[in-house]
């Protein structure tokens, strides 16, 4: 038998629960690029999940038509649209700490497939809104 003070833990939690399900309907995890040099002193950044960060709730859309860019990189035209990601500040009592270039993985939702970007702005507060490229 629940008692009175469960049944309000209960309800405040299935009201959270679905609070969290509409800010934050997709689900990603925070990759931190590391690079190991190779024998001619380059190489490529291997990206690997921060400690912690593997299922963190999320929402993403595109900025507006007027914030793509396009620049020459090597002689060909690359096209940039930037995306506003919206993560929670902490998760439980872990802030959630990002850095420009890490990658944020958004699950596979629906018809959407999973989607990867690049970090490249961070305006901190409560919840976090990271300005991002998408990376294809």
């Amino acid at each position: 038998m629940t008692t009175k003070i469960g049944a309000v833990v209960n309800k405040i939690t299935t009201i959270a629960n679905t609070i969290i399900d509409i800010d934050y309907p997709d689900k990603c995890e925070i990759k931190r690029p590391s690079t190991t040099i190779g024998d001619y002193g380059t190489g490529a950044p291997s990206y690997s999940t921060v400690t912690g960060m593997s299922d963190v709730g999320c929402s993403w859309e595109g900025l507006s038509e007027t914030s793509a860019q396009e620049y020459i990189n090597a002689g060909k035209v690359s096209e940039v649209c930037t995306y506003k990601l919206t993560i929670p500040s902490a998760i439980g009592t872990t802030a959630i700490n990002l850095k420009p270039q890490d990658r944020i993985v958004v699950a596979a939702r629906g018809v959407e497939p999973q989607r990867t970007f690049e970090v490249k702005g961070i305006v901190r507060g409560v919840p976090l809104l990271v300005l991002c490229t998408l990376e294809e």
